[in-house]
């Protein structure tokens, strides 16, 4: 099911339906009869047959932001490695594909500040759900800007507002590159990571937009594999997604120049400016950011309509083992990312014991590879569950 064959999507999904005649967009997926069956669709330049309803290729160039790539025609996919998107329960039915391969499910801590809905408050706001809207669309995608304006210009905490207003304009979060920007709830859980820390600290804020899954969409790091891991799986030569790596100094950051404590550009014996990173830099960091995938779907958030198995935008992102990867990533600094930290096997003693330590809910079992459980604990009489 692509993002335009949704009724609700194109009103020529809902003039045939309301008629009873084939979908406009579904019945080239269905076709068996032509030379060409399936999926196979000749996008024409316009439709001579008729003019008044001209559909010229610049809308690929407008809308193709919306279709996640796959792949080329005969490549061969995992499952695990297919978009987001396109890992539904449907395409999972279709190709057979063992439930256990979208996981279990899991418990985990709400986000921050979440509280369970209150039906005594009243309707506050409209979410996406894989029903009808029950909002106009136009209306509905204006909804986080509604809420914005009500906070920001009404709550007591004015300096707090403008500070965290400043942060969202330098960690930025582009809605239309979002896919579906009309959401609601995961924009307006970014914007809280800037209110929570107002006053705070900047690392904080790093670490909390690096592990937003709109940050992660955004600057195309989301799914990112490592080179070993696609070389192994489909024999391909690759490199992992460089945006992030780059906006994250060039823009968050370090910028481009060397700089003083003054602020004055520090310059060479040749009297040019010092860079701060080169294109090295570059492919070593983005290699620090690969595995980093969306947790699946749960209750009490805002999901999109196409019942999409692992679309939460919500909660912070987890690091997948297999896409990550393993080896050193050099620093800016002539050194490797970590030096001078301890090994976790050099720390004393229940380290985990000492005072300010964060617990996290991780579920049935606290091993990162466990996170979801293996398919034989559902038939294994000796699994005790809490």
């Amino acid at each position: 099911m692509t993002y335009w064959a949704y009724r609700y999507r194109h009103p020529g999904n809902r003039y045939a339906e309301e008629r009873g005649q084939e979908h406009p967009i579904k019945k080239w997926a269905e076709n068996t009869s032509d030379e060409r069956p399936g999926w196979y669709l000749m996008y024409p330049a316009s439709h001579p047959t008729d003019p008044s309803f001209n559909h010229p290729t610049s809308h690929w160039d407008a809308y193709d932001s919306k279709f996640d790539y796959v792949g080329r025609l005969g490549d061969s996919i995992l499952f695990k490695d297919l978009p987001s998107g396109l890992k539904t329960l449907d395409v999972a039915a279709y190709y057979g594909v063992p439930l256990e391969t979208l996981g279990s499910g899991l418990l985990v801590c709400g986000s921050f500040n979440e509280v369970a809905s209150d039906p005594s408050m009243g309707s506050i706001f409209d979410i996406e759900t894989p029903n009808d809207d029950t909002t106009d669309q136009d209306i509905f995608g204006r909804q986080k800007e509604v809420v914005w304006s009500a906070i920001a210009l009404s709550e007591d905490d004015q300096l707090c507002q403008r500070m965290a207003w400043a942060l969202a304009q330098v960690l930025v979060v582009v809605t239309e590159v979002i896919r579906h920007h009309e959401m609601t709830e995961p924009f307006l859980g970014y914007y809280d990571i800037m209110v929570r820390n107002c006053f705070g600290n900047y690392r904080d804020i790093l670490r909390e937009i690096s592990y937003n899954p709109l940050m992660a969409e955004h600057l195309s790091y989301l799914d990112s594999k490592s080179h070993a891991y696609v070389y192994e799986t489909q024999g391909q030569v690759t490199y992992a997604d460089e945006n992030f790596a780059r906006e994250i100094m060039q823009l968050f950051t370090t910028g481009l120049i060397m700089l003083d404590q003054d602020g004055t550009p520090q310059l060479d014996a040749k009297g040019k400016e010092i860079e701060v990173y080169s294109n090295e830099d570059i492919m070593s960091f983005a290699r620090a950011w690969t595995g980093f995938r969306r947790y699946q779907d749960r209750g009490n958030i805002e999901i999109e309509a196409n019942k999409c198995s692992n679309c939460n935008r919500q909660d912070p992102m987890f690091i997948d083992k297999d896409y990550r990867d393993r080896f050193p990533k050099t620093d800016l600094l002539g050194g490797y990312i970590g030096d001078r930290y301890p090994l976790c096997e050099d720390l004393p003693d229940k380290m985990f014991l000492r005072k300010g330590s964060k617990y996290r809910l991780l579920g049935s079992n606290p091993l990162p590879e466990l996170m979801e459980d293996n398919e034989k604990f559902a038939t294994d009489p000796t699994i005790k569950r809490m």
